[in-house]
Formats: structure tokens, sequence, C-alpha cells
């Protein structure tokens, strides 16, 4: 469903965009880095999409996104 919305998405705010643009669902954060080194083999640019909650667990060249500090007060301000 998610790869219909964001092609949507892509062509309503792009529709001068020729390039094709696969959206694949890697079947969770953990096959990530498979997919990447797959796709950059062939010296393709990837972009990782994700939920939420994987800004806070998601490793990119080992550091995360947001350090848990600012975990820690984005979930308190949701509660709020």
């Amino acid at each position: 469903m998610d790869r219909y919305f964001y092609r949507a998405i892509l062509q309503l705010l792009k529709p001068e965009h020729i390039q094709e643009v696969a959206i694949l669902d890697i079947h969770g954060k953990g096959n990530y880095e498979k997919w990447k080194l797959f796709f950059e083999s062939f010296g393709l640019d990837i972009y990782y999409i994700g939920d939420f909650d994987n800004v806070f667990t998601l490793d990119f060249l080992r550091n995360k996104l947001i350090n848990r500090e600012i975990k820690n007060k984005a979930e308190g301000d949701i509660q709020d």
C-alpha cells in the first residue's frame, strides 16, 4: 500500500520526473543494509523511507539518526 502512496505523491510533486523510481518493501529495517549494498553495486542511488520508530532505532553507519535524549523528549512531548 505504501508504495502506491509514495508513487502518487512523487507524481503529484514532480510530474516532470522521468526517471523510474522503484519502491521496494525490504521486509524489516534489519534488511536495509543488504538491499543497500546490492543496489549500490549497480551504481544506483538508494534512499530509505521508514516509519517514525525507525528514526530512533535504525543505525546508519553506526550512528543513530536521533540520540536517546532527543528521543525521550519527543516521546514525552507526544504524551503531553
